[in-house]
């Protein structure tokens, strides 16, 4: 399998992020937002396959990802 079987690149963006503006009644007006409202930054989205294997791994991952947090030591403060 391929990346390319669980992403495609978002269509709104066309994979760059985030859309510069658009055009209403002849004129530009430029898009305050700095992510794409479809993809939010991420140049992609995705697929249905990508979306299941994201569903089926997800709770894993932060469950991990929480495991590790709790096992680090304490920061010491400097006096």
């Amino acid at each position: 399998m391929l990346i390319a079987d669980f992403q495609t690149p978002c269509s709104t963006c066309n994979g760059i992020g985030f859309v510069a503006g658009f055009q209403s009644c002849g004129s530009l007006i430029p898009n305050l937002r700095k992510a794409c409202p479809d993809c939010n930054g991420e140049c992609h989205q995705l697929t249905e396959l990508g979306a299941q294997l994201w569903a089926l791994y997800e709770p894993k991952i932060r469950e991990v990802a929480q495991e590790f947090v709790q096992k680090q030591p304490p920061v010491r403060k400097l006096p």
